[in-house]
């Protein structure tokens, strides 16, 4: 969060860079979520606290990009193994390798 607020330029006015916890009772056009939390013993700390979860997926008016390792979120959280397979089932779900 504090090198994309660095790297955010003057032209990306009304971008707002915050954590989820600071972010209860506000909404915005568009949510670009980060989840990454990839490690061998799958520990995905606080994105695996149940209101942590409800806020960060219910702030967004017209849409949501979410970027993390589902897999890893799935195998360690039965809510998140809920809302992956509803994303998947939908085709909401997409790969990238670097």
């Amino acid at each position: 969060m504090f090198l994309l607020k660095k790297l955010i330029s003057d032209a990306c006015v009304g971008v707002r860079i915050t954590c989820v916890d600071n972010y209860q009772g506000e909404e915005n056009d568009i949510i670009l979520l980060s989840l990454v939390r990839s490690n061998k013993e799958d520990k995905i700390g606080f994105v695996g606290i149940d209101n942590r979860i409800c806020v960060a997926l219910s702030r967004a008016k017209h849409g949501m990009y979410i970027v993390g390792n589902l897999d890893s979120l799935m195998r360690a959280s039965s809510t998140w193994k809920q809302i992956g397979a509803k994303l998947e089932a939908g085709g909401n779900c997409g790969e990238s390798w670097s």
